[in-house]
């Protein structure tokens, strides 16, 4: 991110296993210091180009 609130933080897809089986991809904040700042989730949810939008402080 360039600038706003999240300047310096990187949006990175993960994937990541469940405890008990199977798998995901999602997508990150992190943080400059490379703490995860919040998660916006999987791209093919509903909702996901919303919090993009928030995240990057545009439109949807």
């Amino acid at each position: 991110m360039k600038r706003g609130s999240y300047a310096g933080a990187l949006l990175v897809e993960q994937h990541r296993y469940f405890v008990g089986g199977g798998s995901y991809d999602w997508v990150y904040l992190i943080g400059p210091d490379g703490k995860e700042i919040g998660t916006l989730g999987d791209q093919s949810e509903p909702g996901f180009a919303n919090r993009l939008a928030e995240v990057l402080g545009a439109d949807p």
